[in-house]
């Protein structure tokens, strides 16, 4: 039941029918009570919420590429909510009552630089080779030959991303990376961004889109 405060105009606390009231300094307000769900362990709740989970955690895994790379896209938005909007949205796969993540599909920078393109993956043994195309893209991109390339991987077998920030420049067209033993099995995938050296007034101008490759 629902106690009046401060007398017949004050403010209202606890519960009438399925509206709880309260204030949060000093401010009332009202929610409702959550909905009562019948079977939270359905096969297709728990495919969404395996989809969701992984979503969270990649996107999580990754806050300064994110807020870099989504900068431009908040919408009074965070950066991490833009991202993961985006993400469920675009990489999620929904057929019937199951969802599935689409991996190619994944974005952690829509970022306006330069972005590399022809990207490749050869793995030989524990080391992946990764190449791009040294050339910046031709249009109205700002980009450079000393431009840092960065890399995300991510093995669907394991929850974090590995995040590897400035690990060659753009001229370089190449860089190898040693894999963690307990990456050899399954699935990997890699995004490659071009970065901006230093800092610029815009984090979304200072890094790209990501280029994807997967291998396995």
């Amino acid at each position: 039941m629902g106690k009046a405060k401060q007398g017949a105009w004050g403010t209202v606390q606890g519960s009438v029918n399925n509206l709880i009231y309260s204030s949060w300094k000093g401010i009332p307000y009202v929610r409702a009570k959550p909905a009562v769900v019948r079977n939270p362990r359905t096969a297709a709740q728990q495919s969404a919420r395996g989809a969701f989970a992984r979503v969270q955690a990649l996107v999580a895994g990754l806050p300064e590429l994110v807020r870099m790379g989504f900068a431009a896209f908040t919408d009074g938005r965070s950066a991490y909510n833009a991202a993961m909007s985006y993400n469920l949205k675009h990489a999620v796969h929904k057929e019937g009552k199951n969802s599935a993540l689409q991996y190619h599909l994944l974005s952690f920078s829509e970022g306006n630089y330069a972005p590399l393109s022809d990207c490749t993956a050869k793995q030989q043994q524990k080391e992946v080779v990764l190449t791009w195309n040294p050339q910046v893209p031709v249009g109205e991109w700002s980009g450079r030959p000393e431009d840092w390339v960065a890399v995300v991987a991510v093995n669907e077998e394991h929850t974090l991303p590995l995040w590897l920030p400035a690990v060659a420049l753009r001229s370089h067209a190449r860089y190898e990376l040693q894999l963690p033993d307990e990456w050899l099995a399954g699935k990997v995938h890699f995004w490659l961004y071009a970065m901006r050296p230093g800092v610029s007034e815009k984090m979304e101008d200072s890094v790209s889109k990501g280029g994807y490759v997967g291998i396995g």
